[in-house]
């Protein structure tokens, strides 16, 4: 009876140890993270900035010259494998002109130019999302999955630059 109770307490050690590994916290996510490229890109691709008092802000990709929705603010909190996002604030372009880009977009090279830029405030649900270590990462994270989406880190301090 007493090897079984020692080797039930092990399996919960071990157990217990594997799960408080592979948990990410807040502070793991300090810093800014952008989508499907270890390389930096200006963030051409949609990114996330995790600020240390637990605000948020996504910039969605830039290639798309014809969206309107240029930036999303709001809190966030790590609890349990999941990233729950309380959108406050859109920044929206709003008028301008839509001309053919100089640049491939992928609206087939239109974009809008000319615009201002408005910040709406948002009444929104908290997004639930699933929030993982990538496979094979290290001690120090630098590559984490939202919803099953690559996101690698380009900035430690999104202070740095916001």
């Amino acid at each position: 009876m007493k090897t079984y109770l020692l080797i039930l307490i092990f399996a919960l050690n071990t157990f217990q140890l594997f799960s408080q590994e592979s948990t990410l916290t807040s502070k793991d996510l300090i810093g800014i993270w952008q989508a499907d490229s270890k390389n930096v890109d200006r963030f051409w691709n949609d990114s996330y900035a995790f600020f240390k008092d637990g605000t948020f802000g996504f910039l969605p990709s830039q290639f798309d010259g014809l969206q309107r929705i240029i930036g999303i603010n709001g809190q966030y909190e790590v609890k349990d494998n999941q990233l729950i996002l309380t959108v406050k604030s859109t920044h929206e372009k709003v008028g301008g002109k839509l001309v053919r880009s100089k640049y491939t977009t992928k609206s087939d090279s239109w974009q809008v130019i000319d615009f201002e830029t408005k910040e709406l405030n948002i009444k929104a649900e908290p997004a639930i999302l699933l929030l993982e270590k990538c496979e094979g990462d290290s001690t120090s994270v630098k590559c984490i999955l939202i919803d099953k989406r690559k996101y690698y880190k380009q900035i430690d301090d999104p202070e740095d630059i916001y």
